[in-house]
Order: structure tokens, then sequence, then C-alpha cells
């Protein structure tokens, strides 16, 4: 059993022990290229070479209504609007554009999660995600299924995710609008009303890690079983109308694959789509579609975490270890990790030793190079004297 440490000195060689999850991966490798997005859906917040003040940028314009009204009833008015609508706002005029940027929530989203907009905007979800929404999920550090560190946000939704709820759980499932009607037995009408968005393109992880065809639409599945309850008022008259409408496809196919048995004249009919969906989990690269990685901002200190991954975890390779690389931590919660990590204390005990042999090494070198120079010196008093 290794020896433990003081979380001082873990904590002081953390970026040895430690790797970073940062804003450009998704499952460690893949994500939206945000290079692409950076350059199709530009942001001009903290681009403007001179700052306005509100005073100034006042006596230049007016936000109409809005003036009548006290900062804080602007505030919590802006605090409800979504993205798209902000976005929109702050174009109007000098003066509304420097209301918007100095609303505390919104300029802390635009500080510390400026590519996450992008990314709402990016995936026509802007007019569905309240700046509300997005601040509260930014400053909540927990999965909201399993109360772990999560390091995405599911656009979607707006909600905080881990890897593993990401990829096992319903909550987290978008599918594509016709599987949504047949699944849930909803008709054109309801499923266009759902909010959706259109993928971007990215390299994704799944079943081969390709690249996906942009624009794909997605809409959540939790929204949509609802909006099928709703229909049909309950969940067991939604189950028997899809159940139905299965069986009386799959008998018209019946019937119709027999006439072509018979006769043999036209096209082999085509096999019904049924409601039944396969979801592949972590495979499934439409999980992935609408996921990027939200830092976790603490209020109380005003510091941001992107969340850490142990080193030691993602270099082994046993079978009851591999899915630990994708354990993601606080900085806290690995000091509590790494206490039961064996292989993380090994680590830094091989860390500690090689800076101690190190500093011993220079030591002993400086002192061979002040004995050199001591005895130069005397050379060189003999030769003067």
């Amino acid at each position: 059993m290794a020896e433990l440490f003081d979380d001082e000195v873990v904590t002081t060689h953390l970026s040895s022990l430690t790797y970073e999850q940062n804003m450009d991966r998704i499952d460690l490798y893949y994500g939206m290229d945000f290079e692409a997005l950076e350059a199709k859906c530009p942001l001009d917040n903290g681009k403007h070479r001179r700052t306005l003040s509100l005073q100034h940028a006042a006596s230049t314009a007016t936000m109409g209504q809005f003036d009548v009204l006290s900062t804080e009833i602007r505030n919590a008015i802006f605090l409800e609007l979504d993205i798209q609508s902000l976005t929109n706002l702050r174009v109007t005029n000098k003066y509304t554009r420097a209301m918007v940027d100095v609303h505390p929530q919104y300029h802390a989203i635009i500080t510390h999660a400026k590519d996450v907009v992008r990314a709402i905007l990016s995936v026509c979800l802007g007019q569905h995600m309240t700046c509300a929404v997005l601040y509260s999920s930014l400053c909540i550090s927990q999965c909201v299924i399993c109360d772990t560190f999560g390091p995405y946000i599911y656009l979607l939704t707006g909600c905080r995710v881990c890897y593993f709820c990401l990829t096992q759980e319903d909550e987290f499932l978008p599918l594509k609008p016709m599987h949504a009607r047949l699944v849930y037995g909803l008709d054109a009408a309801t499923s266009s009303s759902l909010p959706s968005m259109k993928s971007v393109a990215g390299t994704y992880p799944g079943r081969w890690n390709e690249r996906i065809s942009p624009r794909t639409p997605l809409v959540d599945s939790q929204t949509a079983r609802k909006a099928g309850i709703a229909l049909h008022s309950s969940a067991q008259m939604m189950d028997q109308y899809v159940e139905a409408k299965k069986a009386t496809a799959q008998a018209d196919y019946q019937d119709r694959l027999g006439t072509y048995q018979r006769t043999l004249e036209g096209k082999k009919p085509h096999r019904p789509t049924y409601s039944t969906y396969i979801d592949r989990k972590n495979l499934n690269i439409h999980r992935y579609l609408g996921v990027v990685n939200l830092p976790w901002l603490d209020v109380r200190s005003g510091t941001i975490e992107w969340g850490v991954s142990c080193v030691q975890c993602r270099d082994r390779m046993e079978p009851t270890n591999i899915l630990k690389e994708y354990i993601v931590y606080t900085k806290e919660e690995y000091l509590e990790h790494f206490q039961e990590c064996e292989k993380s204390q090994e680590r830094l005990t091989d860390i500690i030793e090689g800076e101690q042999m190190r500093k011993e090494w220079w030591k002993a070198k400086t002192e061979k190079a002040r004995v050199a120079a001591e005895r130069v010196k005397v050379e060189e008093n003999k030769e003067i004297a």
C-alpha cells in the first residue's frame, strides 16, 4: 500500500497526475468543429475596440419603452429571454448592446462559455435556450442524473450530464423526427412543433467515429414522449396506438408480399418501418450531436473548472478499469479519488523522489563547480605571488 499524501502536496503536483477536459473534446477525442463554427457563426462580444460606457451610449441611442424600467427589472427580463433574442437585441443599437453586455448572467456566460453560445446558435436552439437555464447549468457541477461531475451540456434541454449518463440514459437520446413519430405515435403537426436542432459538421464518436452529414434534424426523445402522451391522453393509449399502427403496417406488408410472390409482377415490397428504435447507447452517434463541453463556474470564488481525469486510470488497461478514463472530477473530487488510487500514489512517490534526486544532483554539481572555481583562484594567486 502506497503512502498517503496531504492534499497540499497532491494539489502542487496536480498537473502531473491529471489531464484537463477542455472545450474542444467530447468523449475525450471528438466533437464539433469549433474552428468551422467560429468562421460561420462569429460573435462580436469583446471585439469592439472601444467599450462605451452606459452613460455615453444612452446619450446617443435609446431602448424605447425599456428606458422607463429600472435596471433590476430590465435584468430580470433579459434573464428570461432566450439566447437568440438577446443576440438579436444586441444589434439594435449601441445602448442596447451595452445593456445586454453588462447583464451579470449574460456576461458570465459569454466570458466563460462563449463557444457554448456559438454552438447553441449554430444548431438552431437559440430560441429554445433561455439565459436563465444556461446560467443555471454553468453554475451547477453535478450531472442531473447521478450527481457526479458533469463536463457536458445536453443542448436540447440545457441539462448538465456526465459521460456515462449521456451514453446510457434515455433522457439524453435525440431522435430524428421520423423516428419520434413512429415511436410515440405523433402526427406531422405535433412533431413539427417540437423543439428541434440541426447538427453541425464535426467528427463524433460512435460506431465508426466518422464525420456526419451536417444539418441532420433531431428532437429530444423525452419531449417527444410527453407530446405523444398529451396527444393520446395517456401513455397506455399511446402504446396501444403505436402497436395497432405497427400491426396494420405488418399486415399490409404481408398482403403485398403474398401478391408479389404469386404474380411476380412489379417490385418486391419493402418491409415496413417499425416503431422500435434501436439505440446502440455509446455507439449511437446521435447521442453526441447535441452535446458540448461546459465548464463549471464556482460563483463563490469566481473560478471555472473544466474537470480533470486521472492519468493512471487512463493508462491502465485492466478490464475492471477500462471505463475509468471517462470519469471526470472536480479538483476536490480528485483529491478523494487520489487517496483510493494506489497507482496515482505510486506515481506521486516517483515524482517526489525524482525531484529530490534532481535537487541533490544540482546541489552536487553546484558544489563541484564552487570547488573548481576556488582551486582556479588559488592557482592564480600562486602565479601572481
